[in-house]
């Protein structure tokens, strides 16, 4: 494509070199079986650790950010925020029923009563408290001091 273009510079001569070696990369892959290309890959990751666990790192987060993407484009949310509230995407959890205020039988008489009743019977007294004990007095004595040595 840049060699069609006609035009010469920097960005032209970069793109023929990353043409270039994309095609040696894959000459390379063509020529090898998968186990060959594992073993390749592990005798590197041997001989340079550090590039390797930092090339991992971005193969990873590229990784990511490709999958979250095509999800993304796969739900139709066009790559944007997801909301926080989707009443589409909202899960709903049964509740057991509430207690009725009214009761489900007619009382005799057929007449409910709206006022609530206390717990308690009528003559119910208030249970008398009594006031604790004076607190004897202790005696407190200074921590005994250590000089470090």
């Amino acid at each position: 494509m840049a060699q069609n273009s006609g035009q010469s510079g920097p960005v032209t001569e970069l793109a023929h070199q990353a043409a270039e070696r994309v095609n040696g990369v894959a000459g390379w892959l063509e020529e090898r079986q998968p186990g060959d290309i594992l073993t390749e890959v592990k005798d590197y990751a041997r001989r340079n650790p550090g590039t390797f666990l930092v090339g991992a790192a971005v193969l990873g987060v590229l990784a990511g950010r490709l999958t979250r993407e095509l999800s993304a484009a796969s739900d139709g949310a066009g790559g944007g925020p997801t909301p926080a509230y989707d009443p589409e995407r909202t899960a709903v959890i049964p509740t057991p029923p509430a207690q009725r205020a009214v009761p489900d039988q007619i009382p005799p008489g057929g007449y409910l009563d709206p006022t609530p009743r206390p717990a308690t019977p009528a003559r119910a007294r208030p249970t008398p408290t009594r006031a604790p004990p004076p607190a004897t007095p202790t005696r407190r004595t200074a921590p005994e001091r250590r000089c470090p040595r």
